[in-house]
């Protein structure tokens, strides 16, 4: 008795053999069969395929979970024609004042800081650059653990620069030009 079975074994291109069971692998293009290969790959290692994902989102979950948030505040200075030196905003007497601007607007950020270092401890969380094709505007970012103070630290520096240039008795409180200075300001 012999038994007839819908099988053909053929050999690919890694030189294995392969036994096509249905009529329809036996049709089908060789990139289709590639395909069919593939997905019954996928369902026989479904189990430790989800076993993957499932721990890969734990890892990003739990990341997220014990990162530490960080805030940052951003401004924009115009500093037109009066200096085109970015470092002048980083300088010893800017930082000192803002620390002590940050003091009296009782800005808790100085604990266990020494206070020889504070003003490096500002300097080291601010970034300053400028945006291409601008020298004329000096982009800033002050990154801290906690909103209000990012923002407080980043408002102190601006306006001990500020200060510093000689700009704050010629600007009212609220960011508006006092008058006659505009014309005064366009002179230099």
């Amino acid at each position: 008795m012999s038994c007839v079975t819908n099988e053909i074994h053929f050999m690919n291109e890694s030189g294995s053999v392969e036994i096509l069971n249905s009529p329809f692998q036996q049709t089908a293009p060789s990139g289709f069969r590639t395909l069919i290969r593939y997905v019954a790959a996928i369902r026989k290692r479904i189990v430790m395929l989800l076993l993957c994902v499932a721990m890969c989102c734990s890892i990003g979950l739990l990341y997220f979970l014990l990162s530490p948030r960080v805030y940052e505040a951003r401004a924009e200075v115009l500093i037109g024609t009066v200096t085109r030196d970015d470092r002048l905003l980083v300088s010893e007497p800017v930082m000192v004042d803002a620390v002590r601007r940050l003091k009296r607007a009782d800005v808790t950020q100085f604990e266990g800081i020494p206070e020889q270092e504070q003003a490096e401890y500002l300097r080291s969380r601010l970034v300053v650059r400028k945006p291409g094709g601008r020298p004329d505007i000096l982009q800033l970012r002050y990154r801290c653990d906690d909103p209000r103070v990012a923002s407080e630290s980043l408002n102190a520096i601006v306006e001990s620069f500020m200060a510093y240039m000689g700009f704050e008795e010629r600007v009212s409180a609220d960011g508006s030009v006092k008058d006659g200075v505009a014309s005064e300001l366009l002179a230099k």
